[in-house]
């Protein structure tokens, strides 16, 4: 996991900015009107194909002094340090 205080702010705003154009691609290629998981779909297959590591509906366990409050599942996660919801 990467935390601001240590992050690479280099790092960070180029995978920021692959993430921002793979979605600009998707909305500009299908247009609006779709269900979310089209467009999560195109997504993962637009941040695939510039080689991004990508992994769906990834389950996530939200824990608060150290006891379970949710199980959720993630949208999209990208080099473990990106997710949309």
């Amino acid at each position: 996991m990467i935390h601001a205080e240590h992050a690479d702010s280099a790092v960070l705003n180029d995978l920021s900015g692959r993430v921002i154009g793979c979605a600009f691609n998707v909305l500009n290629t299908l247009g609006a009107g779709f269900l979310e998981k089209v467009y999560e779909n195109a997504l993962a297959i637009e941040m695939r194909a510039t080689g991004l590591a990508i992994v769906q509906q990834h389950a996530v366990t939200v824990l608060y002094r150290d006891m379970v409050v949710a199980n959720i599942s993630r949208t999209s996660w990208s080099r473990t340090c990106f997710w949309s919801n």
